[in-house]
């Protein structure tokens, strides 16, 4: 396959790409923080998250 008869690039592609982890990344990290918080009130609690 030709290059000319792609809709995208590979280059094209990496930079779709980079902000989408970095957004997921940022997303999880929030996730374990709020685990963090509230893990000392219990599991119910916790579960509930």
């Amino acid at each position: 396959m030709n290059t000319k008869d792609r809709l995208f690039t590979n280059k094209m592609i990496l930079y779709f790409i980079i902000p989408i982890i970095i957004e997921k990344l940022l997303l999880r990290l929030l996730d374990i923080t709020d685990n963090i918080m509230v893990s000392h009130l219990g599991e119910d609690i916790l579960a509930g998250l």
